[in-house]
């Protein structure tokens, strides 16, 4: 079928052309339609190596500690807090904001998916609101460990946490960083494809 009028006159128009560019750059395509080669591959894998082994390593330290008073302090694993925490959300609800803090793990699971199909932006994004979540969860200072005990005062983050928090910001600086080296690739490789036209 030919083309109509309008469609010809869009192929020729260069800010047609220039949206048409720009979101085939959001999409990770190329001209063709292809997906666009990865610009660093080895910082990408860095990246998210970076990001799952800060993590794996928080479940094997404690997160935090808390005080019980008469007896010894308690700690809690960072694994523990990782499969009880999603109970907390809900305290959202009732005011209280710390409780979105495990809801960073959600974030980060995104930042991991959205890197690994080279959505830098979007990752950029999720890591900024997992930084967010992750740095609201400070503000807990209270730990209740079963509905008819009393709430323990928290004396202490422990490295488990802080190798948590670590690897919110390594989400952070290093899908900002592939997002930034992205933009370079493409702002040279739209220089060149000028150049060809």
């Amino acid at each position: 079928m030919p083309y109509s009028g309008s469609v010809m006159a869009d192929l020729s128009d260069p800010a047609a052309e220039k949206k048409r560019q720009a979101l085939l750059k959001e999409f990770g395509l190329n001209a063709d339609l292809q997906e666009a080669p990865d610009p660093a591959p080895a910082v990408r894998a860095l990246v998210l190596v970076g990001i799952v082994a800060l993590f794996v390593a928080a479940m094997f330290f404690p997160a935090v500690t808390f005080a019980r008073p008469g007896q010894p302090n308690g700690v809690l694993p960072t694994w523990g807090l990782l499969l009880t925490g999603w109970a907390l959300v809900p305290a959202v609800f009732l005011g209280e904001l710390w409780a979105v803090g495990w809801l960073a793990n959600v974030m980060l699971l995104g930042v991991v998916i959205e890197l690994s199909v080279q959505q830098e932006k979007w990752a950029t994004m999720t890591a900024g609101f997992g930084v967010v979540f992750a740095a609201l969860s400070m503000l807990v200072d209270t730990v209740q460990l079963d509905n008819k005990g009393p709430a323990f005062q928290i004396v202490a983050f422990e490295p488990g946490y802080f190798l948590w928090q670590a690897s919110m910001l390594v989400a952070l600086v290093g899908s900002a960083a592939m997002w930034w080296i992205d933009a370079t690739a493409n702002e040279a490789s739209g220089v060149q494809e000028a150049a060809a036209w």
